[in-house]
């Protein structure tokens, strides 16, 4: 007969069940130790991401990933974005690249995701975003590719990053993102600015563009916002509006112009009158003082505007006039029979994600960006409604909103018209489950 010890007596071989049983039991409720390792970021890529945002270091940077859990530096040059390119274009990799413009005053971001990566690989994106963005620090482009002719295409349209170096320039002040939306607010209509101030607006408040109604003397003005623009930030200035003004610069008549409204028109004038403010600000006196590199290896910073006294809270909006008409009672949803609408196919999902520009915090932000990047990873239809932009235009993109969620919190997602109750959360679980 076996004897057995008494359940008082632990055996080692039980003891390390046990402590076996406790790791499972901890991994099982989703925080386990290894959900929250740090990044591991070695000191060599951080001294190179401070290098390239000075004006005397390398131009460009690639780093990679070191096994799952670390970064590690790929290569680094001093050409221009083709070198990028050709260093960071692998088909099997997650690659992160950083970029100067030749008047080193312009940062550019770049996202690779090779067309041959594996699902778990593409995950490192999102499981890193926070501390990859940390140490990336902020870029007036950003540049995301699966494909080398996609990212070829996109960065030789940009122009920022093509050609040498150029050295010994006076450099102005380098505005943060913080100060580009300073000016911006600076030039709300809701505020008070008159758009009427800049003459593109008073040329042509309702975007009826014809080259045949506009002074020869400005001509080239027209054809020139676009350079003008280019400066501020794409999370200011829509990226469709700037594919608007590159049209209006390569037209070369009436069936060229792109076609514009009311909206655009005042973003033009908005869009003027920042670049105003900027030229100003660049021309005060102390502003464009030589400064020698300090000696110590330090984040390249811009050089400080005077203070500008703390930003206000918005005021309120004011009350739009509504016509006083009933909201038509919603048509009652009949029972569905599976049978019978099985001709008609599955709905195509498409995703609404509702956010303000003004005002939102980095948090906020953050969110609205993980949103889209998971959309955009899966290939699933999206759109972003700014209802800052959409309250100045007039819109009422906000009122829809809170009567079919009954909440003001943003951001918000909606799958078509059916409000995603747990909002960012619900959206996170449902990715996991794979049931986006």
């Amino acid at each position: 007969m076996i004897r057995r010890p008494p359940r008082s007596t632990l055996s080692s071989s039980s003891a390390a069940s046990d402590v076996y049983k406790r790791q499972v039991s901890t991994q099982s409720t989703g925080d386990s130790v290894s959900t929250r390792m740090p990044l591991k970021i070695p000191d060599d890529l951080t001294a190179m991401v401070e290098a390239v945002r000075e004006d005397g270091g390398p131009r460009w940077m690639v780093a990679g990933y070191d096994g799952s859990r670390a970064l590690k530096l790929i290569a680094s040059g001093d050409g221009d974005h083709n070198e990028l390119i050709s260093a960071i274009a692998a088909e099997d990799q997650v690659h992160y690249g950083l970029i100067n413009s030749p008047n080193g005053v312009v940062m550019g971001y770049v996202e690779w995701v090779g067309e041959y990566v594996n699902g778990m690989k593409k995950s490192y994106v999102m499981r890193n975003l926070q501390q990859t963005t940390d140490l990336w620090g902020y870029a007036h482009y950003t540049f995301k590719a699966y494909d080398k002719e996609t990212l070829q295409a996109a960065m030789d349209e940009n122009g920022e990053f093509t050609g040498e170096r150029t050295l010994g320039e006076v450099r102005g002040w380098e505005p943060n993102l913080q100060d580009w939306e300073s000016m911006w607010n600076d030039t709300n209509p809701l505020d008070g600015w008159d758009p009427n101030s800049q003459w593109v607006y008073k040329w042509n408040p309702y975007g009826l563009l014809e080259f045949g109604n506009l002074p020869e003397t400005d001509l080239e003005r027209l054809r020139n916002i676009y350079n003008r623009t280019k400066l501020i930030p794409k999370s200011i200035v829509p990226k469709e509006f700037q594919d608007k003004l590159k049209q209006i610069q390569e037209a070369q008549a009436d069936e060229d112009l792109p076609e514009m409204n009311e909206e655009d028109m005042v973003i033009a004038a908005r869009a003027e009158a920042v670049i105003d403010l900027y030229n100003k600000k660049n021309r005060e006196p102390g502003l464009l003082k030589s400064m020698e590199m300090p000696k110590e290896k330090k984040k390249m910073k811009s050089i400080p505007p005077p203070p500008e006294p703390e930003q206000a809270p918005p005021p309120p909006k004011p009350k739009k006039k509504i016509k006083e008409a009933p909201l038509p009672e919603p048509e009652p949803i009949p029972e569905p029979e599976p049978v019978s609408n099985q001709s008609d196919g599955p709905i195509e999902k498409k995703y609404f994600i509702y956010m303000s520009s003004l005002g939102a915090n980095q948090e906020t932000a953050d969110k609205v960006r993980q949103v889209k990047m998971i959309l955009e990873l899966n290939q699933i239809p999206y759109e972003e409604i700014d209802l800052y932009i959409d309250g100045c235009m007039g819109g009422t993109k906000g009122k829809e909103m809170r009567e079919k969620s009954g909440s003001r919190v943003i951001p918000q997602i909606f799958i078509n018209d059916e409000y995603l109750k747990g909002g960012f959360d619900e959206f996170i679980w449902k990715n996991e489950l794979g049931e986006l």
